[in-house]
């Protein structure tokens, strides 16, 4: 009679022919969840297969619906679907109520996560001196408004997906979900930002604020994209050690007075296109053994891959805005 080796329990049960993993669980006092009462419309009684893939019955009709919606690794079975023929070692994935509420919002979301081949954008914002320290704060939240502005028009285009606003830097995305060639579109809305900000930093330095300079990171690999709960919507994020990766490479910008540096990886796709004049080796995690060619990129060459339609222009002339803005700062007041 086959055995189960449940974890994290550890204990070796057995099951009886034609049973499935859920019966036998269930049978030995395990209380596995299944709150769809074991029939595939929930992935409550998912478990782990740490071995013994093979003795597994292959998924159900029901289970391939499921699986297809949340896009498990085949090492993820449904309980409840599973029989098997030989022994197997698992790892039940639903324990507790925590657990349960992840289940819950994965089914909600349709969709677990995973692995994914993208591009990481990096952008630090430098100023002579520290921005909080050299502003007011009226004067910080207005100068890093009107940054964002232009930055996010600029990304847009290109298909980039914010990630993440740490303190002044914005992590940004480049997927093959929006696009070819994700490297090519990171590169070109690096450089487009760069030249938007020579426009912006006139304009600073007509009210008197110190211009603002950018150092950028691109790096490219397969990246665990996820998303990170309902407060972010259904947006997936990446998470893990290229993030990490790339941090580091937008901050050796600093050491070698670059504004774009790219990870060999990164480079490699687009070689022939881009003007490489130096090139480094950044350390990731202090280890040696992590060093990482980067390559300083100045300009790319061919037409920019835009993806997406810019924002429109405002239409309406800046008289016209003003007395709408007014109208409704009003109707404000008046509630």
């Amino acid at each position: 009679m086959p055995e189960i080796y449940c974890l994290p329990e550890r204990r070796a049960l057995s099951i009886q022919e034609n049973q499935t993993v859920l019966a036998a669980l269930l049978a030995h006092d395990i209380p596995h969840a299944h709150a769809c009462g074991g029939n595939a419309y929930c992935s409550t009684c998912r478990v782990m297969i740490l071995e013994g893939i093979e003795s597994c019955s292959a998924p159900t009709t029901a289970e391939r619906a499921l699986n297809k919606k949340l896009q498990f690794p085949v090492h993820v079975r449904l309980a409840c679907q599973t029989r098997v023929t030989g022994n197997i070692a698992i790892r039940r994935m639903v324990v507790d109520a925590q657990d349960l509420d992840i289940v819950e919002r994965q089914m909600a979301e349709g969709t677990e996560g995973g692995r994914q081949q993208v591009a990481l954008l990096m952008v630090g914002v430098r100023s002579d001196h520290t921005l909080d320290e050299g502003n007011f704060y009226y004067d910080l939240i207005y100068i890093l408004r009107r940054y964002f502005l232009v930055a996010r028009r600029v990304l847009q285009p290109f298909g980039g997906i914010e990630q993440a606003c740490i303190g002044n830097d914005l992590l940004v995305k480049f997927s093959l979900d929006e696009g070819a060639e994700p490297v090519a579109r990171a590169i070109w809305a690096a450089l487009e930002l760069l030249r938007e900000l020579e426009g912006l930093n006139q304009h600073l330095q007509q009210l008197s604020y110190s211009p603002l300079q950018l150092t950028m990171g691109i790096h490219y690999g397969v990246g665990v994209v996820m998303n990170l709960g309902a407060t972010q919507g259904r947006a997936q994020h990446v998470v893990g050690r290229l993030v990490d990766e790339v941090q580091r490479i937008e901050l050796a910008n600093r050491k070698t007075e670059s504004q774009l540096l790219v990870s060999e990886a990164a480079w490699e796709m687009v070689r022939d296109r881009v003007v490489s004049p130096r090139n480094f080796n950044v350390v990731f995690g202090g280890d040696r053994d992590r060093e990482c060619r980067v390559f300083e990129v100045t300009a790319v060459q061919g037409e920019p891959p835009v993806v997406l339609p810019a924002e429109p222009p405002e239409s309406r002339s800046l008289p016209s805005r003003i007395a709408g803005f007014m109208k409704r700062l009003g109707e404000i007041r008046v509630l």
